[in-house]
């Protein structure tokens, strides 16, 4: 395991110099984020909710510094990368085309990959959402299969499949599945079908459910996170992020910004920040932990500020050990910031 003296040592050296390896792969990233935003716009985009605003205030947007990248190099993009989740050795991160979870390790290497177990009555599998339960297991949302599935993250593993949230009965199984959280003791499982959030214990029980009274009702979850007391429900379909109180779940209002699509939240107890990734907004929007905008973040450069990084369509965001992960979509990368 790295200490904390060699993981320190190490973003020293990547903030005084960058790699040539790093500089081909942003000449990529930006090539690629640019050819997918034209093509977007070509398009005309694929069903954001209502007319949106797109003015930002000059003041409130920053350009953070990229730390890394990965996959890197010449290492070919991850299939339609849509959530990621860590520990403190491995990163995970839901290849939703591939219909794997791919593993990496805290300094973006390849580690392997843990494939989806297919559903009955399909011929693949689509990881949309991922939560770490332990060291041992993640909690996966397939829609595919519209289930959520506990998985070993042993790699030698043949048979990875621990088992599958919900009742026997299916009584109190997700009817459509979106996203997934661990709040270290119980599992929370957005669910569309009902417009609700499930709770279950880590090992797949059912134990209740809540937000069949929130007004307006939820529509789409695209992300869920738990902390500060709080559990974070990102309305995708809404374009609305709720706060609502751990516990009782009573709704303590919505983030006060401008979201189009957002997607994965990540709750920064320690520094009192909240990160939204707004897919179609493509950036990450920074709120404080009453609600209140703060940033809004619209791309990552290099130290000497020489070339600026478009996120990407950012799917997911996750804090870990200081730093914020990107899940870049249309770049098929995870792009890399220190926060502190």
């Amino acid at each position: 395991m790295t200490s904390d003296n060699d993981a320190h040592e190490g973003r020293d050296a990547r903030r005084r110099g960058v790699s040539p390896r790093l500089v081909l792969l942003i000449v990529l990233l930006v090539v690629a984020a640019g050819a997918a935003y034209v093509a977007y716009l070509l398009l005309g985009g694929d069903g954001a909710p209502g007319p949106v605003d797109t003015e930002r205030s000059t003041e409130a947007t920053e350009t953070a510094a990229l730390t890394d990248a990965f996959p890197r190099g010449e290492s070919p993009p991850l299939a339609n990368p849509l959530a990621i989740a860590g520990t403190e050795t491995t990163l995970y991160v839901a290849e939703s085309d591939a219909g794997v979870v791919r593993v990496f390790d805290l300094e973006g290497e390849d580690v392997g990959s843990i494939r989806v177990p297919l559903a009955d009555g399909v011929d693949n599998a689509y990881p949309a959402s991922v939560a770490v339960v332990d060291e041992d297991t993640l909690a996966v949302v397939d829609t595919a299969g519209t289930r959520v599935v506990l998985l070993s993250t042993d790699l030698e593993r043949d048979d990875v499949l621990l088992a599958v949230v919900g009742c026997a009965d299916l009584s109190c199984t997700p009817v459509q599945p979106t996203a997934v959280a661990s709040d270290g003791r119980t599992l929370l499982v957005a669910d569309a079908g009902t417009g609700t959030v499930k709770r279950f214990t880590l090992t797949g029980e059912f134990i209740d459910e809540f937000g069949d009274d929130l007004e307006p009702p939820l529509t789409y979850a695209g992300g869920i996170a738990a902390g500060s007391g709080r559990v974070w429900v990102s309305d995708s379909n809404a374009a609305r992020v709720l706060m609502l109180e751990a516990g009782d779940e009573s709704s303590l209002g919505t983030l006060q910004g401008d979201l189009q699509l957002p997607r994965g939240v990540a709750v920064d107890e320690a520094g009192g920040r909240v990160y939204v990734a707004d897919r179609f907004g493509d950036a990450i929007e920074v709120f404080d932990l009453s609600g209140a905008h703060v940033e809004t973040i619209e791309s990552l450069q290099l130290a000497d500020e020489s070339v600026q990084v478009p996120l990407g369509m950012p799917n997911d965001v996750m804090l870990l050990s200081d730093r914020l992960y990107v899940v870049s979509s249309t770049t098929g990368r995870i792009l890399v910031t220190d926060v502190r």
